[in-house]
This record gives structure tokens, C-alpha cells and sequence, in this order.
């Protein structure tokens, strides 16, 4: 028999603080996320709309243009020439012509590759071309084609 105290230290005692620091770390991740998403952080989500799934697809298929909008480019959105390199005299840049035809607009001006443009108006299908109306940072308005005839070569594509 002899006299003394038991003493016994609580196992997770030495993770108590850590612990609460990576509880704290989780919260405060939470809440940042939370404020974000509320303050229109995500603005690659769709809005939320209070019409029927339906009554959205009526309205798409009134709105419809008779000629498909290409994936990427639309009305009012920037975008940059590509595949249009000059050579001497700058004869192969990009077209931009008085209409959306080969035949029936004159060349105004030309662009070149990295050029960027403001989307104006179209499309239209014109002699196997889709064609936008285009505007240049320097002024130059007119039609373009958005890709070669055979499509493997893109000419304005989204910025």
C-alpha cells in the first residue's frame, strides 16, 4: 500500500486548439461563400425565373430568328479577328464590306488579326457565309464573314 494521486490527462487534450482553429477556418470559408453567392459572386448561374418552363419556351420560339445564332458570338459582344494575317498590301485581312454579300458589298476596310471589334448586328447566311455586322476600336463599321467557306477557319470569334 503506499499513498499518492492518480493523475490521468484527457487523450485529446493537445488537439483541443487546433481543432477549433480549423472549426473556425470552416465557418468563416462558409460565410464568405454565403456573402459572394448573395452579392452576385456567381454570375455564371442562370437567374431565377418565375415563368414556367413552358411558358420560357413560347417565349424562345416567338423570339426566334430564322437564322441560328452560332454558339459564342451575339449582338453586343466583344470579339477579336483571328486567322487573318497581313502579307504586303493587306490583302488577306478580313473583309469588311458595305453588305453581307462577296458579290454585292464593297470592301470598306480590312482587319488583321488581334484586332478587336464590337459585335453590331446579324447573322445572316449570304453565298455559304455567315455574316456579322461588325464595328472596329477605330470606327470601321461593315459586314464580315465569321468563318472561310469551308468553315475549318474561324475569322471573328469571341473575346
Amino acid at each position: 500500500m503506499a499513498e499518492g494521486q492518480l493523475i490521468i490527462a484527457p487523450p485529446l487534450q493537445p488537439y483541443k486548439l487546433p481543432m477549433i482553429a480549423v472549426l473556425l477556418l470552416l465557418v468563416l470559408g462558409g460565410l464568405a461563400l454565403a456573402a459572394m453567392t448573395l452579392l452576385g459572386g456567381g454570375d455564371d448561374e442562370k437567374p431565377a425565373s418565375s415563368e414556367s418552363p413552358t411558358a420560357a419556351a413560347t417565349v424562345a420560339t416567338q423570339a426566334a430568328q430564322p437564322t441560328a445564332t452560332p454558339a459564342g458570338l451575339f449582338v453586343g459582344r466583344a470579339a477579336v479577328i483571328a486567322n487573318s494575317d497581313p502579307v504586303p498590301n493587306n490583302t488577306n485581312c478580313l473583309a469588311v464590306r458595305s453588305a453581307a454579300s462577296r458579290e454585292g458589298g464593297e470592301i470598306l476596310g480590312r482587319l488583321c488579326t488581334g484586332e478587336k471589334v464590337t459585335v453590331k448586328a446579324g447573322p445572316t447566311q449570304e453565298g455559304g457565309f455567315t455574316w456579322w455586322q461588325i464595328q472596329s476600336a477605330g470606327g470601321l463599321l461593315g459586314w464580315a464573314a465569321e468563318k472561310s467557306a469551308d468553315g475549318s477557319l474561324p475569322f471573328i470569334v469571341p473575346q
